[in-house]
């Protein structure tokens, strides 16, 4: 791509040349925002007025700089255009940069950016220290027919911007601009230069902020580099990080759903921890890192009159203070600190661990355009004769140990290092120490460390304790550390008791949406999970016929959250508390998946055969109890027998009243409750409910269940589907063991039948016999037999209406001296009763 140097180029040496002094001279530690309109015009997409209004961080306005909308040295900005205006200070403080379009005010129709850059070519502006303004730049192909937004210089005369399509350009005028980045930001919002390394952000592909693969400032084509994905709606704008790196905040301009987005890096990766709300989103953002806790300053989303606020970024609750507001016919755009003078610490000096009687020195590095003056200091005094950039210390004792900092001034100001602190220690460790309960793995020696290799070591807290991080030499709370072995280093986990007592095993339960009408076979299910003593844990979901693993670590309070992929469909975020003191056999939390929210609760297995029976340990029969008179349902009654171990595990095998087998296996909780799920119809429905153990007079067993049947036109039995909400009934079952070995207590009973397909109910009499043969009493032919062993029955009868015979089948509930079962017609069952 090449300038036109006809033009632009003399431009650029006229304004370098005559540039105009415009304001009176900014103040350090004063804002500066860029403005659109002069309030008496209305914002137009032909372009507005810019003017650069300075602010006390308080919301004084101080002064203006009026960029010129006419003539050789004229640059306006879109009035309707969202991303343009970006406002940034150089590198060196000494000057802002902005971009924007080479043309006079009202000479063009329509947009600006749908302008050639033959046209209208798109311009490069600072203003220095002293308010004078020049026109660098002004290239009649870049971005042309399009956006040019921000523009970010490191204060000589090298520049970079950003706009669409063409992502990112690199300038050193009078040279050709050089593409740098467009695969990952066509449409590059912001650019700005952060401690020596440009980066950008982007609203196209990955929406997110980028820096460049090759670090620092690029002058030629380099991949961009992901820093983190800001959120597939979000709309990221201006940004500001901290020189290390480890803290950014993003100004998103959705109106609705927008804010600052703070974002933190651990060191191994980038997490969003919330985002501020500015009730309208944000456009730019510059935040003063200088104390304890950041100050951020922003410029509001709302199109024209919007606002310049300020936060105390002290947690998420944190509320934005009105420092300005933007008149009728104008706009805040771009944001940042006035440009000035003064000194700039480009490198810090570094706190470090040393022994006894070897020696240490402290070094800066340090910019300005004026002659420098340096002082170290320890504990907040001079320390005499320490005047350079180094500051040297030899044969080092305790009495050395303190805060070490150095003070860099010129003629314009002055700034003061971070700080750095001196250990000195007797002699270097062995074994990596601990305070407290854990251990550190793997375990090195640290006196037999190679200095400069990197190594990387994990606290694993004790049984009932919780890692409360790293100190020496790195302070840091994340358990697993990764550090480069230096002369002297220093480094002791730290482990305290836990004020949450862990209960390790295993635990089981379901999840469903708390209105019993949502539960669906894609919103309900079981789970089981495993905890350690050490808090990891690990377990799986079952839903819809599929199952899905998880594992982690819980924290401190015994709570976690994981997310995974849905599988098909949105991904599934679970969150789990652990219960305690009454509650610390249980497990509580949710599962969420795009629209739904299901709540998650469980118990653990706390049974054991060797020292802690479970008193529920017996064999049991129980029914699903159909629904009369609801021909869409079945009639029929489903059954199923049950047997429970010693150790508390359930196993259940049985028949729904549609003919489908069932069968399960779970754990019994201490309470009695017993966690029943079956995906049914190849994961399209489900039988689902919690059954209690119960030793009452009338039951042993009961419970309310849903079942659901989806539609399923090859399906011999109720092919239109149902939802039914049933009732189980249990009883324990004990196999006769002496004669005459009578399952039910009765001699002479009924059967009978009804409901579903049959015309008409009807009934046989019986009799049981000697172990429980049973005789028909009825010319109605009828074959019935149970089994002694489980205390089920099944048996054939001829449906007197239609003379066909008819299979039949159930369990006895030996409690209520009854039996309760199906008979299966051709496309419905009835209900089978057995009683005195």
């Amino acid at each position: 791509m090449k300038i036109d140097l006809s033009r632009a180029y003399l431009l650029a040496l006229a304004a370098a040349f005559t540039s105009t002094t415009l304001a009176q001279s900014f103040h350090p530690g004063n804002l500066v925002v860029l403005r659109l309109g002069n309030g008496s015009e209305s914002l137009v997409k032909s372009g507005n007025r810019v003017f650069l209004d300075q602010y006390t961080t308080s919301g004084a306005l101080i002064d203006s700089v009026a960029v010129p909308d006419n003539g050789t040295n004229a640059l306006i900005i879109s009035g309707t255009s969202t991303a343009e205006g970006g406002l940034t200070r150089s590198a060196d403080r000494t000057m802002l940069a902005f971009a924007g379009y080479c043309t006079n005010r009202g000479s063009v129709s329509g947009p600006l950016a749908n302008q050639t850059a033959t046209n209208v070519p798109r311009g490069i502006a600072t203003v220095d220290v002293s308010g004078n303004y020049s026109l660098v730049e002004a290239c009649t192909n870049l971005y042309s027919g399009n956006n040019i937004r921000c523009a970010a210089t490191d204060g000589t005369n090298n520049f970079w911007t950003a706009g669409t399509p063409e992502g990112t350009y690199y300038l050193h005028p009078p040279g050709a601009p050089v593409n740098v980045q467009t695969n990952a930001g066509a449409n590059t919002i912001y650019v700005k230069i952060i401690n020596g390394t440009l980066c950008f952000s982007t609203q196209k592909g990955t929406s997110g902020l980028y820096g460049f693969s090759t670090g620092g400032l690029p002058n030629a084509a380099a991949a961009p580099n992901l820093l983190f994905a800001t959120g597939g709606s979000s709309q990221p704008q201006g940004f500001d990080l901290n020189p290390s790196h480890t803290l950014a905040y993003v100004a998103d301009s959705r109106v609705s759903g927008g804010g600052i987005q703070k974002w933190t890096n651990d060191g191994r990766a980038w997490s969003l921890a919330y985002t501020l709300n500015t009730g309208a989103g944000a456009l730019a953002v510059a935040v003063d890192f200088s104390g304890t806790v950041p100050i951020i300053y922003a410029t509001t989303g709302e199109s024209a009159t919007n606002r310049l606020v300020c936060f105390i970024d002290t947690n998420s609750a944190a509320t934005a203070m009105l420092l300005a507001t933007a008149g009728a016919n104008q706009w805040f755009k771009g944001l940042d600190f006035a440009p000035d003078l003064g000194p700039v610490i480009l490198a810090q000096p570094q706190s470090q661990v040393v022994t006894n009687g070897s020696d240490a020195s402290f070094s800066i590095t340090a910019s300005s355009s004026y002659a420098l003056s340096y002082q170290w200091e320890m504990n907040g005094l001079n320390l005499n004769g320490q005047t350079t950039t180094t500051l040297t210390l030899t044969n080092l004792s305790a009495t050395d140990q303190g805060t070490y900092q150095i003070i860099v001034a010129n003629q314009y100001g002055s700034v003061t290092s971070a700080p750095a602190v001196l250990t000195v220690i007797t002699e270097l460790p062995g074994t990596i120490p601990v305070t407290g309960d854990g251990t550190v793995v793997p375990e090195l020696n640290l006196g037999a460390l190679s200095v400069g290799t990197s190594y990387t070591v994990t606290a694993v807290p004790g049984p009932g304790q919780q890692f409360a991080g790293w100190t020496g030499s790195i302070t840091t709370l994340s358990p697993t550390l990764t550090f480069v072995m230096s002369p002297g280093f220093e480094l002791t986990a730290n482990f305290v008791p836990s004020p949450y007592v862990l209960t390790s095993g295993t635990y089981s339960g379901l999840f469903s949406p708390t209105n019993p009408n949502e539960v669906q076979p894609g919103t309900a299910g079981s789970f089981t999970i495993s905890v350690t003593p050490r808090g990891t844990y690990s377990g799986f979901l079952s839903m819809s016929s599929r199952r899905y693993a998880f594992s982690g670590e819980l924290n401190s309070q015994g709570r976690a959250s994981k997310s995974f992929p849905g599988n098909p469909g949105p991904a599934l975020s679970l969150v789990l508390r652990m219960g305690a003191g009454n509650q610390a056999d249980q497990v509580f939390g949710s599962l969420a998946s795009g629209t739904w929210v299901a709540n998650l609760s469980g118990n653990k297995a706390v049974f054991n055969a060797r020292t802690n029976s479970a008193p529920y340990a017996a064999g049991y029969t129980l029914v699903f109890h159909g629904q009369d008179g609801v021909p869409a349902s079945p009639a029929g009654d489903g059954f199923g027998t049950v047997r429970v171990t010693t150790g508390g595990q359930v196993f259940f095998a049985g028949m729904l009243a549609d003919g489908t087998p069932v069968s399960q296996s779970a754990f019994v909780s201490g309470e009695g409750l017993w966690p029943l799920y079956l995906s049914l119809y190849a994961g399209k429905g489900l039988l689902f409910g919690w059954l209690g153990f119960t030793n009452q007079a009338d039951d042993d067993l009961t419970g309310p269940v849903t079942w659901i049947k989806p539609p399923v036109i090859t399906a011999r039995y109720y092919p239109k589907g149902f939802t039914n909400d049933l009732q189980v009934a249990g009883s324990a079952y004990v196999r006769p063991a002496a004669s005459p070995f009578e399952i039910l207590s009765l001699t002479n009973g009924t059967i009978s039948f009804a409901g579903g397909e049959l015309s008409a109910a009807f009934t046989n009499s019986i009799t049981l016999g000697p172990r429980s043969h049973v005789t028909n009493s009825s010319p109605n032919r009828l074959s019935l037999s149970f089994s002694l062993s489980t205390g089920v029955f099944q048996g054939i009868v001829l449906d007197p209406s239609t003379r066909t015979l008819l299979p039949f089948g159930g369990a006895v509930l030996q409690k209520l001296d009854t039996g309760y079962g199906l008979l299966r017609g051709a496309h419905q069952t009835s209900e089978v009763v057995i009683e005195p």
